[in-house]
């Protein structure tokens, strides 16, 4: 036997009679000679130092417990019974580096601590490198939004069907969420398509404004044929003295200069002119009203905008904005931007297309 395992025989035996702060500072002097050696030691020598420290662990305070869990997570041969103790402590601050980094964990290791520790734990999980479909089942099931998130930010989580079809279903009531699954490239094509059809469900109901407008107002007044060259040499023009803003908008929209309008939202709002027109010939208002405020334009400016495609919809009124776009946030409408152009047309706005490409 070496000379450590002597050391550590000795130990053990006095370790009953020492006080807590002594324990505490035992327990830092044999993880020190661990953390340095631990890749020379052989398999008996692991299990003594398993059993002194887990001796030494169960008799010192919770910060000198969450001391040895950082130093020993990182370690691919750290001491399984130590370790697993650490990882199912039911501070988290205790167990956190264990169930964020211990490669020394098991999968039903992990499910225990998740089943048996809860949210907190869970989210500990959702930080590994990497988690198996197995881990993912039981933090999509039994976790809260805010661990199912989570699980779903990390590229290195692999889900199963279960997980999958579980995620989606709750994706439906949980805007982030579909921002985070829509963000992942192990989604199959039937899956993308059912996630950009419930982000477009949720959007929709969101972005209904209820606009008192003439029930039979024309679908869109907005002349086929536009001279997007002339709107362009003019909107140059404008350039070269100036920046162009969200005043030009308002100001070109309520002249009814249709084409150079388009032009500036495609180019403020960096959108194909394609994809802004086509806006702007739909019965619908949502994706007027979502460019809009994605670019966190004012209520005005937008009732401007589709007074030009409804010319019978009253000038808007001086005052407070009205309330149902007050309410929307300014990342809600881009996301809800993404799904109403579709996905073709939304990862071509993600890309950065502009009206000069046109």
């Amino acid at each position: 036997m070496t000379g450590v395992s002597h050391f550590l025989w000795d130990l053990e035996g006095t370790i009953a009679q020492r006080s807590a702060p002594a324990c505490e500072r035992t327990l830092a002097k044999i993880a020190d000679l661990y953390v340095r050696d631990a890749e020379r030691f052989d398999g008996e020598q692991i299990g003594l130092f398993d059993d002194v420290l887990g001796r030494l662990t169960a008799a010192v305070p919770m910060a000198a417990k969450a001391s040895l869990a950082d130093r020993l997570a990182d370690l691919a041969r750290s001491p399984p019974n130590v370790t697993r103790a650490l990882a199912l402590d039911a501070q988290i601050v205790v167990a956190r580096p264990m169930l964020a980094r211990s490669r020394q964990l098991t999968d039903q290791d992990l499910i225990e601590a998740a089943v048996l520790r809860g949210p907190e734990h869970m989210a500990a999980i959702c930080e590994r490198p990497m988690v198996s479909e197995l881990v993912t089942d039981v933090l999509v099931t039994q976790g809260d939004g805010g661990v199912r998130r989570a699980i779903a930010a990390n590229a290195g989580a692999r889900f199963s069907p279960l997980g999958k079809e579980e995620l989606l279903e709750r994706s439906r009531e949980d805007d982030a969420l579909q921002d985070l699954l829509g963000a992942r490239s192990d989604l199959s094509n039937d899956e993308v398509r059912r996630l950009v059809a419930l982000a477009k469900e949720g959007a929709r109901a969101r972005f209904e404004l209820q606009l008192v407008v003439p029930p039979e107002r024309p679908a869109s007044v907005a002349p086929v044929g536009f001279d997007y060259a002339a709107a362009q040499d003019h909107l140059g023009r404008i350039s070269e003295k100036r920046t162009l803003s969200e005043a030009d908008v308002a100001s070109l929209a309520r002249k009814g200069a249709a084409a150079e309008a388009i032009f500036a939202v495609a180019l403020l709002a960096g959108l194909p002119v394609s994809l802004v027109e086509g806006a702007f010939r739909e019965r619908d208002d949502a994706r007027v009203v979502v460019i809009g405020k994605a670019n966190n334009w004012s209520w005005r400016t937008v009732r401007a905008l589709l007074g030009m495609r409804h010319p019978l919809l009253p000038a808007p009124k001086e005052g407070p904005l009205d309330p149902p776009f007050d309410a929307i946030s300014r990342s809600a409408a881009r996301r809800a931007l993404l799904v109403l152009n579709g996905p073709n047309k939304s990862a071509a706005g993600r890309r950065g297309v502009r009206a000069d490409e046109t």
